[in-house]
């Protein structure tokens, strides 16, 4: 259903979004994850569903409360992704 659709989800450190990235994932939904920092054990929970779902799931990290960085990561989301569908 969700092919090759791309997904650009904030807070995804969140009970929500894990959620919304692991349904997202077994619909072989591609997942652009922002989170405010590096979190190991998401990171190794979404290359467990990187491998058994086979679609790509990329970590961004910034706070949404700093303009300066959110505008900047934006940036290089947008040059780094094709198209975003969600």
């Amino acid at each position: 259903m969700l092919d090759n659709s791309t997904a650009l989800i904030t807070g995804s450190g969140g009970g929500i979004a894990r959620s919304i990235i692991k349904t997202f994932s077994e619909n072989k939904c591609n997942i652009i994850a922002c989170l405010r920092k590096p979190n190991k054990d998401f990171e190794e929970e979404c290359k467990s569903l990187e491998k058994n779902y086979k679609n790509k799931i990329k970590f961004y990290y910034f706070d949404l409360l700093d303009s300066e960085s959110t505008l900047n990561n934006l940036k290089l989301i947008i040059s780094e992704n094709k198209k975003i569908d969600i």
